[in-house]
């Protein structure tokens, strides 16, 4: 597999879906994923470094499936949203170890749902850029 990485964004922060240089839209995705993983290392009673070494094997997988479809990002964009992933992760983690059931549910729900819509959108939208930017090769 070649790793392939585009020269780094203009805007050091882009707040839509596209690529800043470090932080865009996606970025909160890759936060809420955090998130949501920390919830579940802590609903399994993981201790915290497992549940981190997860968060960083499910976000580096993510970056590759973004390269095998064509999502080319910088490099310190990739970087960004792992840290991000696994930042979520540890802040879940800490604030939910030792909580009960229904609290992780109330937690693991709203921001799934959250993150579901995001990436569906966030999707949406990349893939419109995809098709228009094939009809107008300008």
């Amino acid at each position: 597999m070649r790793f392939y990485f585009e020269p780094p964004g203009k805007d050091l922060i882009k707040p839509a879906w596209g690529h800043g240089r470090y932080l865009d839209a996606w970025s909160i995705v890759h936060t809420l994923t955090g998130l949501l993983l920390g919830t579940i290392g802590a609903g399994l009673g993981l201790p915290l470094w497992q549940c981190l070494l997860a968060t960083l094997v499910v976000a580096v997988l993510y970056e590759g499936v973004e390269m095998a479809v064509g999502i080319i990002e910088n490099l310190a964009n990739a970087v960004t949203d792992v840290l991000l992933a696994i930042l979520g992760a540890a802040v879940a983690w800490l604030v939910l170890i030792g909580r009960d059931v229904a609290t992780l549910v109330w937690v693991f729900v709203p921001l799934a749902l959250i993150n579901a819509a995001l990436v569906a959108i966030g999707w949406h939208r990349h893939l419109r850029r995809l098709l228009r930017d094939r009809k107008d090769p300008a």
